[in-house]
């Protein structure tokens, strides 16, 4: 039984916890060369999407969802893209799934594979030093430790809110 229940983009399924399918994911980690991927078993890949999904979903996306009872982001609408002219904008299909959202979630999925929990850091990795009595934390002063997953980043760009030329709060320890 697949762990798996996927948002097909009519927001139907109050349960759905995935845009993509193992199926999707081995096409494009094949694609990419991810030699890995093909080695983990159907449950591994299963959980490595849906630890990818937990770092997705809470990105900040352009528009609103069209299903307040849809436990996900998508689908959405208020979304325009330019495929061609810059004075031809058109809106999203508001029944279904991006391509560029399904390869950042195979892509994040990869990431979880090759490292569970990557994606989302705990929040303790930015402490220096703890003392117990009369408690006190240090913090690092800087997010120096993070990196920023720009190719997840890059392959969703077109659907994400920027906040200058960055994407708000897609940093990792």
């Amino acid at each position: 039984m697949s762990l798996l229940i996927i948002e097909d983009g009519t927001a139907s399924s109050a349960s759905a916890n995935s845009y993509i399918t193992v199926e999707e994911a081995d096409n494009y980690c094949l694609s990419m060369g991810y030699t890995s991927w093909a080695s983990l078993a159907t449950l591994a890949k299963e959980q490595a999407i849906l630890r990818g999904m937990v770092f997705i979903d809470q990105l900040p996306f352009l528009g609103w969802k069209t299903a307040i009872t849809n436990p996900l982001s998508w689908p959405r609408t208020g979304i325009y893209n330019n495929p061609h002219e810059s004075y031809l904008w058109s809106e999203y299909p508001t029944n279904e799934i991006p391509k560029s959202l399904k390869r950042g979630c195979c892509e994040a999925a990869y990431e979880e594979s090759v490292a569970a929990g990557v994606l989302l850091p705990t929040g303790d990795d930015n402490i220096k030093r703890t003392k117990i009595d009369v408690i006190e934390i240090e913090y690092f002063t800087s997010n120096a430790s993070q990196k920023v997953f720009s190719k997840i980043i890059a392959l969703m760009n077109d659907i994400l809110q920027k906040s200058g030329n960055r994407i708000a709060n897609v940093l990792r320890a």
